[in-house]
């Protein structure tokens, strides 16, 4: 996803854990409105910013928007 920090913290490679609370990753307030819209542009899903809180990584946001395909799929 496109709305993670630009630079890696110390002692990273780069590519964020998709384990680690968006806070270690450093999502701030602006980058989360970032990749809510992002998300609702590209996925049709409308995550609604306490959902960050709820699914506070990654793999977390990644399963609920999912989760969210497929109900209107099916």
């Amino acid at each position: 996803m496109p709305a993670v920090p630009r630079e890696p913290a110390r002692g990273h490679t780069g590519i964020p854990d998709p384990n680690a609370d968006f806070d270690r990753l450093g999502l701030d307030s602006p980058l989360a409105v970032s990749l809510l819209i992002e998300i609702e542009e590209r996925y049709g899903v409308d995550l609604p910013p306490e959902e960050l809180f709820e699914n506070p990584t990654l793999d977390a946001v990644g399963e609920y928007v999912h989760q969210h395909l497929r109900q209107d799929v099916a």
